[in-house]
């Protein structure tokens, strides 16, 4: 979760994977300061809370799955629904073109007349992250069976 928000590699400067399993051991953990964690990620507070809390050494002490459900769940509301899932789409698109060992920042050709005009803004942010667009909460859907 840290790697995702900061967009760093944890423990990146470390040679020896047995120091960063001391460090742990010790204590030591990512930083949450305002230097690694950028203050406009939306929810910052309540998404080191629930990491630091999951870095606690008794497993016991941890959060379970339903508390962090429950705690994101109003996060992930405030977010526009297709947005959220085009820039999901658009996560998964450039982890492909990374593995097909692409290195171009361009979508294949294949591909670029599939493009919303919602992932060019979100290329073109000044920030990583997402805009928020607030809105009630749709009522849900009934669904008929056949």
């Amino acid at each position: 979760m840290w790697e995702v928000l900061s967009r760093q590699i944890p423990y990146e400067e470390v040679t020896n994977p047995m120091q960063i399993m001391f460090s742990v051991l010790r204590g030591k953990r990512p930083d949450t300061s305002r230097d690694s964690l950028s203050v406009d990620i939306p929810s910052r507070e309540t998404l080191i809370s629930i990491m630091t809390c999951g870095w606690t050494a008794n497993p016991d002490e941890r959060p379970s799955f339903l508390k962090c459900l429950i705690e994101l769940e109003p996060m992930v509301r405030r977010f526009d629904e297709i947005e959220f899932v085009e820039a999901v789409l658009e996560i998964k698109k450039s982890k492909l073109r990374q593995r097909s060992g692409c290195c171009s920042a361009q979508p294949p050709a294949c591909e670029k007349g599939n493009e919303a005009g919602s992932l060019d803004n979100l290329k073109e942010s000044s920030t990583p992250w997402p805009l928020v667009s607030i809105h009630q909460p749709t009522k849900p859907v009934k669904q008929k069976y056949l």
